[in-house]
């Protein structure tokens, strides 16, 4: 053709490569056509392949981190997820071929658990053959990444070592090492293979890192959930050893929810009346008149609130009237609120005035562990956030204070935060205890809990506004919050104290997927969206309340 224009790659005399661009014209040509004088134009482009080439591998290991992070979600164990992180790279192009190896804790030797790409096992085999071999090659830098716990970047040339021999026999020219970290500590790797020399440089090393970061925050997830399965089956155990006790007890022992006896031992059943355990589960409480009346007098008022005791006589289910006392509190049972009590017959005290004393000794005893039960109970669900309400309630208290609110409405703020969570019961425990980010399902569910809460609180006569508080405390006075997009003034202030002191009892504390941030931490974030997220008045009392007169968080 007369015209024409194409690019093609030259090495420069300092042995640099370069990239060029030509286009001409033939303005003249020999008798036989082959052109004689040519014309043209001709450009390094050497800059704009190399941009060109920065963008192709920015854009490949994007989709690899997205098919990280997908294999992260769904992968079920340690071994599932590294066979589908070690094929992403290979899938999306990225890599010719990439291997994962963690470190055998009996040997110290890296160990391959999962590799892709063609040529993977031809090198695995050949790596495992070599594996003490101590040379300049790539299985230094696996060495390296894990020891010194760094990427580890690095171009493969041809020396006659094994190792490198493989790599270039099967066209790898360049290599990136991640380590992997569990609690923090190195303990393997991820090779990733290329076929072009200088593929992974420093324009890919943040990336590279996140991916690092994403592995391993994956890893300790694992770890998490095994601990939490651990953690539930000594808690079946313990429950287990707990009804052994209980159904030995010499004590009268049930439950109550929905009016309903849902659990009791052999000496209630007897002490009522029945013939056995079974016949009392499931009788509505209202057919034993007294017990009736003292249990509502006893009623569910608070979760882990002070146990309640009394004497009252009793018609039992076999028509005889006996003199009993009871000892029961709030306490939470199958995640919803209970009324769990001990029962004991006194009418033979009643009657024997003389060893009254005794008998209340024992009594003072059984009041303990009544409450040492309720309390173990109320904390089960949770145990990561155990006395984070509690908290709440105490920094609530201290800004309220600060801000001048009387004795009463103080009162009522250290209920409402005791509270403002209770609405969580209605959130399944493998959400709340689930450690790591949740999916947007998950969030979904969790911010339900202020409206379950309030429908928990709203039926019960406080004098305070308990119920609202539980409905508003994640509402934000610019309609940022949740669930129904609350600003300003439609936001009750004792709301506006709760959401702030849970900020900063949550940001201080320790939670599953991360250790606690300090006071400093959460102080300096409740400032930063003071007059924003918070109230600025509520916000100044806090600091000036926890920084500058030294409150406790305790």
């Amino acid at each position: 053709p007369d015209e024409y224009a194409y690019d093609f790659r030259v090495i420069w005399p300092d042995g640099t490569m370069h990239w060029l661009w030509v286009k001409g014209r033939v303005v003249q040509r020999f008798d036989t056509g082959r052109g004689r004088v040519v014309q043209g134009v001709l450009i390094d482009i050497t800059d704009r392949k190399m941009l060109e080439r920065r963008m192709e591998r920015l854009s490949l290991l994007y989709a690899t981190l997205s098919e990280c992070n997908q294999a992260i979600v769904y992968s079920r164990n340690e071994g599932e997820l590294f066979e589908r992180i070690s094929s992403a790279p290979v899938r999306m192009g990225l890599a010719a071929m990439t291997w994962i190896g963690m470190t055998n804790r009996s040997t110290g030797l890296v160990e391959p658990v999962a590799g892709e790409g063609v040529g993977a096992d031809e090198y695995l085999r050949v790596r495992t053959g070599m594996v003490r071999q101590s040379s300049a090659n790539s299985e230094d830098l696996v060495a390296t990444a894990i020891s010194q716990d760094r990427l580890v970047m690095h171009n493969i040339e041809f020396d006659g070592s094994g190792l490198n021999d493989a790599a270039t026999r099967l066209g790898w020219h360049s290599v990136a090492v991640l380590p992997i970290r569990r609690r923090n500590v190195a303990v393997g790797a991820m090779s990733m293979y290329s076929t072009d020399p200088d593929f992974f440089d420093e324009s890919l090393n943040d990336l590279l890192v996140e991916m690092m970061g994403d592995i391993s925050f994956a890893l300790d997830a694992f770890d998490e959930e095994r601990l939490r399965k651990e953690a539930e089956n000594e808690l079946r155990a313990a429950e287990a050893r707990f009804r052994g006790i209980v159904e030995q007890s010499v004590a009268g022992i049930y439950i109550l929810q929905d009016g309903n006896f849902v659990y009791c031992n052999s000496r209630a059943a007897s002490i009522l009346g029945f013939d056995n355990a079974e016949a009392l589960i499931g009788t509505e409480v209202a057919v034993l008149s007294g017990f009736a009346e003292a249990a509502e007098g006893n009623g569910l008022e608070r979760l882990g609130d002070s146990a309640h005791e009394s004497v009252f006589e009793v018609r039992q289910a076999n028509g005889q009237l006996a003199h009993l006392w009871v000892t029961s509190a709030s306490a939470e049972y199958r995640g919803r609120l209970a009324q769990i009590g001990l029962i004991e017959d006194v009418t033979a005290l009643r009657n024997y005035e003389t060893t009254l004393e005794e008998h209340l000794r024992a009594v003072e005893v059984l009041l303990q562990a009544t409450v040492g039960v309720a309390t173990s109970l109320s904390e089960q669900r949770d145990p990561y956030t155990a006395g984070h309400q509690h908290r709440v309630g105490e920094i609530s208290v201290a800004i309220g204070e600060e801000m001048g609110l009387d004795p009463d409405r103080l009162e009522g703020l250290r209920i409402a935060g005791q509270l403002h969570d209770v609405g969580k019961m209605a959130i399944p425990s493998e959400i709340l205890t689930r450690p790591g980010q949740l999916n947007d399902m998950e969030r979904a569910i969790i911010q339900q809990h202020p409206q379950s809460g309030y429908d928990v609180l709203k039926g019960v006569p406080f004098p305070w506004p308990v119920a609202l508080v539980a409905l508003q405390h994640h509402e934000r006075i610019d309609g940022s919050g949740y669930p129904s997009g609350l600003r300003g003034s439609e936001i009750i202030l004792e709301a506006q104290i709760v959401a702030v002191a849970d900020v900063v009892e949550a940001m201080s504390s320790h939670r599953p997927y991360r250790p606690g941030l300090g006071v400093e931490a959460a102080l300096a974030e409740i400032e930063r969206r003071a007059g924003t997220s918070f109230d600025a008045t509520v916000v100044a009392a806090c600091v000036r309340r926890v920084r500058d007169l030294g409150f406790q968080l305790l």
